[in-house]
Protein backbone atom coordinates (compact mmCIF):
# COMPACT_ATOMS: atom_id res chain seq x y z
CA UNK A 1 0.00 0.00 0.00
CA UNK A 2 2.57 2.34 0.77
CA UNK A 3 4.86 1.65 -2.50
CA UNK A 4 1.59 2.26 -3.78
CA UNK A 5 1.19 6.02 -2.86
CA UNK A 6 4.40 6.53 -3.29
CA UNK A 7 3.88 5.83 -6.86
CA UNK A 8 1.34 7.72 -6.68
CA UNK A 9 2.84 10.94 -5.63
CA UNK A 10 5.82 10.38 -7.75
CA UNK A 11 3.56 10.08 -10.60
CA UNK A 12 1.64 12.88 -10.23
CA UNK A 13 4.75 15.28 -9.46
CA UNK A 14 5.93 14.15 -12.57
CA UNK A 15 2.80 15.03 -13.94
CA UNK A 16 3.04 18.57 -13.01
CA UNK A 17 6.68 19.22 -13.49
CA UNK A 18 5.90 18.48 -17.18
CA UNK A 19 2.97 20.84 -17.23
CA UNK A 20 5.50 23.44 -15.76
CA UNK A 21 8.32 23.00 -17.61
CA UNK A 22 6.16 22.82 -20.87
CA UNK A 23 6.23 26.63 -21.53
CA UNK A 24 9.97 26.51 -21.34
CA UNK A 25 10.25 23.70 -24.04
CA UNK A 26 7.84 25.15 -26.44
CA UNK A 27 9.30 28.35 -26.27
CA UNK A 28 12.96 26.79 -27.04
CA UNK A 29 11.26 24.86 -29.70
CA UNK A 30 9.73 27.78 -31.55
CA UNK A 31 12.79 29.83 -30.77
CA UNK A 32 14.49 27.54 -33.45
CA UNK A 33 11.91 27.62 -36.23
CA UNK A 34 11.80 30.78 -38.62
CA UNK A 35 8.79 33.47 -38.34
CA UNK A 36 7.10 32.42 -41.53
CA UNK A 37 7.25 28.21 -40.34
CA UNK A 38 5.95 29.06 -36.58
CA UNK A 39 2.18 29.28 -37.95
CA UNK A 40 2.34 25.83 -39.80
CA UNK A 41 1.47 23.11 -37.89
CA UNK A 42 1.79 22.14 -34.36
CA UNK A 43 5.76 22.20 -33.56
CA UNK A 44 7.27 19.70 -30.89
CA UNK A 45 11.12 19.14 -32.71
CA UNK A 46 13.42 21.62 -32.96
CA UNK A 47 14.14 23.38 -36.46
CA UNK A 48 17.30 24.43 -38.09
CA UNK A 49 17.07 28.30 -37.59
CA UNK A 50 18.48 29.18 -33.87
CA UNK A 51 21.41 30.72 -35.21
CA UNK A 52 19.72 33.20 -37.36
CA UNK A 53 17.56 34.18 -34.81
CA UNK A 54 20.17 34.78 -32.54
CA UNK A 55 21.75 36.76 -35.00
CA UNK A 56 18.81 38.72 -35.88
CA UNK A 57 18.29 38.97 -32.04
CA UNK A 58 22.29 40.87 -31.50
CA UNK A 59 21.85 42.67 -34.57
CA UNK A 60 18.21 44.70 -32.47
CA UNK A 61 20.69 45.84 -30.13
CA UNK A 62 19.53 43.19 -27.47
CA UNK A 63 22.95 43.39 -25.73
CA UNK A 64 22.26 46.51 -24.86
CA UNK A 65 18.74 46.04 -23.35
CA UNK A 66 20.40 43.38 -21.16
CA UNK A 67 23.06 45.30 -19.87
CA UNK A 68 20.60 48.11 -19.01
CA UNK A 69 18.07 45.77 -17.36
CA UNK A 70 21.18 44.17 -15.35
CA UNK A 71 21.72 47.41 -14.21
CA UNK A 72 18.44 48.19 -13.32
CA UNK A 73 17.55 45.04 -11.60
CA UNK A 74 20.98 44.65 -9.78
CA UNK A 75 20.73 48.52 -8.27
CA UNK A 76 16.94 47.68 -7.27
CA UNK A 77 17.78 44.58 -5.28
CA UNK A 78 20.86 45.74 -3.40
CA UNK A 79 19.02 48.80 -2.42
CA UNK A 80 15.65 47.66 -1.46
CA UNK A 81 17.86 45.00 0.71
CA UNK A 82 19.19 48.07 2.90
CA UNK A 83 16.63 50.14 2.98
CA UNK A 84 13.87 47.32 3.68
CA UNK A 85 16.57 45.67 6.31
CA UNK A 86 16.99 49.06 8.25
CA UNK A 87 13.30 49.87 8.23
CA UNK A 88 12.34 46.19 9.68
CA UNK A 89 14.59 46.52 12.23
CA UNK A 90 13.64 49.57 13.13
CA UNK A 91 9.66 48.63 13.22
CA UNK A 92 10.51 44.72 14.83
CA UNK A 93 12.76 45.90 18.12
CA UNK A 94 12.83 49.47 18.27
CA UNK A 95 10.78 52.01 19.92
CA UNK A 96 10.24 55.59 18.59
CA UNK A 97 7.71 57.90 18.09
CA UNK A 98 5.24 57.43 15.53
CA UNK A 99 6.28 53.95 15.09
CA UNK A 100 2.88 52.61 15.09
CA UNK A 101 1.73 55.60 12.90
CA UNK A 102 3.99 54.38 10.15
CA UNK A 103 3.75 50.85 10.39
CA UNK A 104 -0.14 51.47 9.18
CA UNK A 105 0.57 53.80 6.98
CA UNK A 106 2.79 50.90 5.26
CA UNK A 107 0.14 48.17 5.72
CA UNK A 108 -1.70 50.77 4.14
CA UNK A 109 0.05 51.54 0.83
CA UNK A 110 0.13 47.36 0.76
CA UNK A 111 -3.48 47.76 -0.04
CA UNK A 112 -3.67 50.43 -2.90
CA UNK A 113 -2.50 49.50 -6.47
CA UNK A 114 0.59 51.29 -7.57
CA UNK A 115 -0.78 51.86 -11.26
CA UNK A 116 -3.67 54.29 -9.72
CA UNK A 117 -0.45 56.54 -9.07
CA UNK A 118 0.78 56.31 -12.75
CA UNK A 119 0.17 59.28 -14.15
CA UNK A 120 1.44 61.51 -11.42
CA UNK A 121 4.67 59.68 -10.76
CA UNK A 122 5.18 60.45 -14.49
CA UNK A 123 4.36 64.19 -13.82
CA UNK A 124 7.17 64.16 -10.48
CA UNK A 125 9.69 62.38 -12.27
CA UNK A 126 8.80 65.21 -15.52
CA UNK A 127 9.48 67.86 -12.82
CA UNK A 128 12.64 66.32 -11.34
CA UNK A 129 13.96 65.96 -14.61
CA UNK A 130 14.25 62.24 -14.45
CA UNK A 131 12.68 61.25 -17.68
CA UNK A 132 15.21 59.39 -19.77
CA UNK A 133 17.07 58.04 -17.45
CA UNK A 134 17.11 55.38 -14.73
CA UNK A 135 16.38 56.92 -11.76
CA UNK A 136 12.62 56.22 -12.17
CA UNK A 137 12.61 52.62 -12.26
CA UNK A 138 15.83 52.41 -9.36
CA UNK A 139 15.05 55.15 -6.45
CA UNK A 140 11.23 54.51 -5.75
CA UNK A 141 11.34 50.69 -6.41
CA UNK A 142 13.97 50.36 -4.07
CA UNK A 143 11.75 52.03 -1.40
CA UNK A 144 9.54 49.13 -0.83
CA UNK A 145 6.53 48.73 1.49
CA UNK A 146 5.93 45.52 0.58
CA UNK A 147 9.89 44.70 1.35
CA UNK A 148 9.70 46.62 5.08
CA UNK A 149 6.81 44.44 5.78
CA UNK A 150 8.45 40.93 5.06
CA UNK A 151 11.81 42.11 7.43
CA UNK A 152 8.95 43.18 9.54
CA UNK A 153 7.77 39.96 10.15
CA UNK A 154 10.68 37.99 9.61
CA UNK A 155 12.43 40.00 11.98
CA UNK A 156 9.85 39.41 14.67
CA UNK A 157 10.24 35.85 14.04
CA UNK A 158 13.78 34.66 14.13
CA UNK A 159 15.19 37.53 16.02
CA UNK A 160 14.65 37.32 19.99
CA UNK A 161 14.21 40.81 22.17
CA UNK A 162 16.75 38.97 24.94
CA UNK A 163 19.32 38.25 22.40
CA UNK A 164 19.12 42.22 21.49
CA UNK A 165 18.82 43.06 24.68
CA UNK A 166 22.40 41.61 26.02
CA UNK A 167 23.75 43.11 22.80
CA UNK A 168 22.99 46.85 24.53
CA UNK A 169 23.69 45.80 27.92
CA UNK A 170 27.35 45.26 26.34
CA UNK A 171 27.14 49.07 25.13
CA UNK A 172 26.56 48.64 21.61
CA UNK A 173 24.64 50.86 19.34
CA UNK A 174 21.19 49.80 17.25
CA UNK A 175 23.91 50.27 14.12
CA UNK A 176 26.38 47.47 15.63
CA UNK A 177 23.64 45.47 16.85
CA UNK A 178 21.81 45.31 13.61
CA UNK A 179 25.44 44.29 11.96
CA UNK A 180 26.48 42.13 13.76
CA UNK A 181 23.61 40.41 15.34
CA UNK A 182 20.78 40.70 13.32
CA UNK A 183 22.38 40.95 9.46
CA UNK A 184 23.93 37.17 10.07
CA UNK A 185 20.46 35.65 11.13
CA UNK A 186 18.68 37.22 8.38
CA UNK A 187 20.52 36.16 5.62
CA UNK A 188 17.93 33.52 4.25
CA UNK A 189 15.18 36.17 4.27
CA UNK A 190 17.17 39.16 2.85
CA UNK A 191 18.10 36.81 -0.36
CA UNK A 192 14.49 36.20 -0.54
CA UNK A 193 13.83 39.73 -1.19
CA UNK A 194 16.55 40.22 -3.19
CA UNK A 195 15.32 38.03 -5.28
CA UNK A 196 11.76 38.61 -5.23
CA UNK A 197 12.59 42.67 -6.31
CA UNK A 198 15.01 41.33 -9.11
CA UNK A 199 12.28 39.54 -10.55
CA UNK A 200 10.12 42.28 -10.25
CA UNK A 201 12.33 44.90 -12.01
CA UNK A 202 13.83 42.51 -14.44
CA UNK A 203 10.00 42.13 -15.83
CA UNK A 204 8.51 45.69 -15.42
CA UNK A 205 7.05 46.72 -18.42
CA UNK A 206 4.41 49.30 -18.00
CA UNK A 207 6.81 51.98 -16.45
CA UNK A 208 9.49 51.50 -18.24
CA UNK A 209 7.13 51.88 -21.50
CA UNK A 210 6.13 54.95 -20.10
CA UNK A 211 9.56 56.89 -19.48
CA UNK A 212 12.14 55.84 -21.61
CA UNK A 213 11.94 57.26 -25.20
CA UNK A 214 15.17 56.36 -26.06
CA UNK A 215 15.80 53.43 -28.01
CA UNK A 216 19.71 52.77 -26.15
CA UNK A 217 17.67 52.55 -22.74
CA UNK A 218 15.30 49.66 -23.54
CA UNK A 219 14.46 47.18 -21.04
CA UNK A 220 14.49 43.44 -21.91
CA UNK A 221 10.76 43.63 -21.94
CA UNK A 222 10.85 46.64 -24.09
CA UNK A 223 13.26 45.07 -26.50
CA UNK A 224 11.77 42.60 -27.12
CA UNK A 225 8.32 44.17 -27.61
CA UNK A 226 9.68 46.10 -30.65
CA UNK A 227 11.52 43.46 -32.32
CA UNK A 228 10.44 43.83 -36.20
CA UNK A 229 9.48 46.36 -38.05
CA UNK A 230 6.71 48.50 -38.59
CA UNK A 231 4.94 45.70 -41.50
CA UNK A 232 5.75 42.37 -39.44
CA UNK A 233 6.39 41.33 -36.15
CA UNK A 234 9.44 39.03 -35.85
CA UNK A 235 7.99 36.31 -33.81
CA UNK A 236 10.78 33.93 -34.01
CA UNK A 237 13.15 36.44 -32.74
CA UNK A 238 11.02 37.16 -29.41
CA UNK A 239 11.12 33.87 -28.83
CA UNK A 240 15.12 33.82 -29.07
CA UNK A 241 14.71 36.46 -26.36
CA UNK A 242 12.34 35.04 -24.24
CA UNK A 243 14.97 32.32 -23.65
CA UNK A 244 17.80 34.71 -22.67
CA UNK A 245 15.57 37.39 -20.53
CA UNK A 246 15.05 33.63 -18.71
CA UNK A 247 18.88 32.72 -17.77
CA UNK A 248 18.74 35.85 -15.01
CA UNK A 249 16.28 34.14 -13.49
CA UNK A 250 16.59 30.91 -13.83
CA UNK A 251 20.39 31.12 -12.78
CA UNK A 252 19.08 33.06 -9.99
CA UNK A 253 16.57 30.01 -8.83
CA UNK A 254 19.21 27.37 -9.38
CA UNK A 255 22.21 29.28 -6.97
CA UNK A 256 19.09 30.37 -4.29
CA UNK A 257 16.71 28.16 -4.06
CA UNK A 258 18.41 26.70 -0.84
CA UNK A 259 18.25 29.91 0.32
CA UNK A 260 14.88 30.94 -1.21
CA UNK A 261 13.08 28.24 0.66
CA UNK A 262 14.50 28.74 4.05
CA UNK A 263 13.74 32.82 3.89
CA UNK A 264 9.77 31.55 3.21
CA UNK A 265 10.10 28.25 5.93
CA UNK A 266 11.87 31.02 8.34
CA UNK A 267 8.80 33.31 8.29
CA UNK A 268 5.99 30.68 8.28
CA UNK A 269 7.41 29.18 11.65
CA UNK A 270 6.13 32.36 13.55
Amino acid sequence: MRRLKSISYTFLLLIISLILVSPFYITFILSTYSNDDIFRGLHIFVSDNLANNIQSLLHSGFANYYINSLFIAVCVSLLTILISSLSGFAFARLSFRGKSVFEKVVILQLMIPSQIGIIAFVILMRVLGWTNTFLPFIIPSSVSCIGVFWMIQYIKTNIEVPILESAYIEGASHFAVFYKLVLPLIKPGLFFLGSISFIWSWNSYLLPSIIINKRSMYTVPLGIATLGNMYKTDYSTRFVGLLFSMLPLIILFICGSKYLLAGVADVNKG
